[in-house]
């Protein structure tokens, strides 16, 4: 199949920070590519079931795989501890993560567990920091939109706070540690059918985070 003579309907699921920051301003382009293709974005942070919800590809940030449907690793996403600096201002810069027991955090939520965050400072070995988190939620959008307006520090997707990091309208946060990354993979139900149209679809995707860490 010819790139642009790519037709039919497409049925994309990611969550809601990544369709927000990622495919909400860039989605145009995959559009404007393939003009006789319709796509229908699914935006949650459920993790889907592909073959009862007729999803072509879900776009989804793990550690490791967690269902046994194919898999296909798009990159590596580093992450940033940041908060606003109405919040350093008013409550200082922690200086070690044991600081953290003193501050105010807030969290992504997986069923009814906090996400643990996972340092290590350097080279040296990850650890779990127990974080006292004041604000949970499955919805990484609005946890961005919380840290914007001091109400504590959070542990995001970098993809996802770059431009607020850029723009000073966020700072990094224990700056000497880093916060282990979570892997970008595209989920597909069948490994032996894939559609032309999910292939140029992950094909996007890809080019799209790598440009997004360089």
């Amino acid at each position: 199949v010819a790139e642009r003579s790519l037709g039919g309907h497409l049925r994309v699921n990611a969550t809601p920070s990544f369709a927000a920051t990622m495919l909400g301003p860039h989605l145009h382009r995959f559009l404007t590519d393939h003009p006789e293709l319709s796509v229908d974005v699914m935006v949650s942070s459920a993790t889907p079931d592909l073959i009862r919800d007729r999803i072509d590809v879900a776009i989804t940030l793990q550690e490791e795989p967690e269902s046994k449907l194919t898999h296909v690793l798009l990159a590596e996403s580093p992450r940033a501890i940041c908060a606003s600096p109405l919040y350093v201002e008013r409550f200082g810069m922690p200086r070690d993560p044991k600081d953290l027991d003193r501050h105010e955090c807030i969290s992504g939520r997986f069923s009814e567990l906090a996400e643990a965050w996972i340092l290590r400072h350097g080279r040296g070995d990850w650890h779990a920091v127990h974080v006292r988190s004041r604000l949970l939620s499955d919805n990484g959008d609005l946890l961005r939109q919380a840290c914007l307006t001091g109400a504590g520090i959070g542990n995001f997707y970098l993809f996802h706070v770059k431009a607020d990091l850029d723009a000073g309208q966020l700072v990094r946060v224990l700056p000497g540690y880093e916060s282990k990354p979570k892997n970008i993979y595209a989920v597909i139900p069948h490994r032996q059918i894939v559609r032309p149209q999910t292939r140029a679809f992950i094909d996007f995707v890809r080019q799209l985070v790598v440009t997004a860490r360089n």
